[in-house]
Parts: C-alpha cells; structure tokens; sequence
C-alpha cells in the first residue's frame, strides 16, 4: 500500500511540474480585429482628399505615381520646386525650365528676366554685371590709372584623338581644323555653367560646360572652363 502512494504522489508531482510549462491557446477574437479596423476607418470619415490621394488612418497620402506638392498630389513627372530641377533650371507650373543667365547674374521669376546678382553691380559703361570688387570706370582707379574692362572667357576644346583648346573671349571667334574641315566657332555668351556657342552658322545654345558635343563621328566639342577676368586698374 505504501509502495502504491509513493507511486501515485511522484505521478501527481510530474503532472504538476509540466503544467507549468503549457500554453493557454485561445482563439482570436474576431470582434477585437473589427474594432481595430473599425477606428482606423473612422479616422478618415471626416477628410476629404485632394485628387490622386486617398485617406489612411486619418491623413493624405498620394496615389502610386504622384507626390505632395503645396497640399495637392501632382504627378512624379512634374516639378514642385526648383530644388526638383537641374542645374540652370527654374520650376514654372510644373515644369523645369532654363534660364540661362550671364556671368553674375540670376533669373528673377518676379521680374522674368535675369539681374545682377547680390556679390555684383550693373555696369552701364561695359553693359554688364560686375564683380563689387572690379572697377566700371577710370574714375574708379584714381589717377594715373586705367580701369581694364571687365570680360568672360570660354575655354573651348575639340577633341579627335588629339585634344586641342582655345582660351577665347565672349564675342570672339575659336578656330579648329578637324579632318581637313575647317570649323569657325563664335562664343556667343558665357555663363558659368552654360556656353552659347555659334559653329559655322548652326547655332549651339545654352550647352552645358564639361559635356560633349557631336562635331563629326570621331570628334568631340566641348566646353573645358568658363572664367571672368579683367576688371582692375592699370598703370597708363
């Protein structure tokens, strides 16, 4: 009999140890799922969204392909601010577009034309803008001195297994001579991103510095440098 105990009270000692360890399974509550939902939508009863947006828990998010732009979802393709444009380029509705200003000079929207910008002067003598540093006039040097114009320049390259450049002044002419064609290339305007250029009568506007340009199958133009000088006084 006591042998029987002793068996019966180590079982119920084994069976409590592993009730410890068991998990209580219960099943999910659907009505918990429904409410949670439930919140979430009603976050959104109030909003109205603009087009190309739906409401998700409570806010605005844009439709796949558009994006946030001043409240409003536009298209990914668009622009929203000039900071979504390239270099030289201005968002005007929606669109990126070029303006390409001279040498110390910006686009003013406002004005919708391009002016000096705030580390430079209107010259009228030399009709352009300045460097606040450079002189405008003789007057500006004292006597016995010269004001030395102030001018942009281009370095303008031609590369056909050999590279060749010319250092040349805005309104001046830079001559190559590829394959036995002789090609006589003006530099229209100067900025310091963007070179105007004219090569035997085909006009090559706004062309971005350091990237070539397609003068025959096997050579290249292109635009090395752009640099302002002059603008100091001179002993006469």
């Amino acid at each position: 009999m006591k042998y029987i105990l002793r068996v019966l009270i180590i079982c119920l000692l084994l069976i409590s140890a592993c009730s410890k360890g068991t998990i209580d399974a219960r099943p999910i509550d659907a009505k918990v799922i429904d409410v949670e939902v439930n919140i979430k939508e009603s976050l959104c009863d109030n909003i109205e969204c603009t087009e190309n947006s739906y409401c998700v828990s409570g806010k605005c998010v844009c439709n796949e392909g558009f994006k946030m732009c001043n409240a409003e979802c536009i298209s990914e393709a668009y622009c929203c601010n000039s900071n979504d444009c390239g270099v030289g380029e201005i968002c005007e509705n929606k669109k990126c577009i070029k303006h390409i200003c001279p040498f110390n000079q910006v686009y003013e929207p406002n004005k919708e034309a391009c002016a000096c910008d705030r580390d430079s002067n209107w010259c009228a003598m030399q009709n352009k803008c300045i460097p606040r540093s450079s002189c405008c006039v003789h007057s500006d040097c004292g006597n016995d001195r010269a004001c030395s114009p102030t001018y942009f320049m281009a370095s303008v390259c031609v590369d056909d297994g050999k590279e060749k450049c010319r250092s040349t002044i805005q309104g001046q002419n830079a001559y190559f001579i590829v394959n036995g064609v002789s090609y006589d290339i003006v530099v229209k305007s100067i900025s310091k991103d963007f070179v105007s250029l004219k090569i035997n009568d085909k006009d090559l506007d706004g062309h971005p510095v350091k990237v070539p340009y397609k003068l025959t199958d096997n050579a290249n133009l292109y635009i090395d440098s752009t640099k302002i000088a002059g603008g100091v006084c001179r002993e006469e």
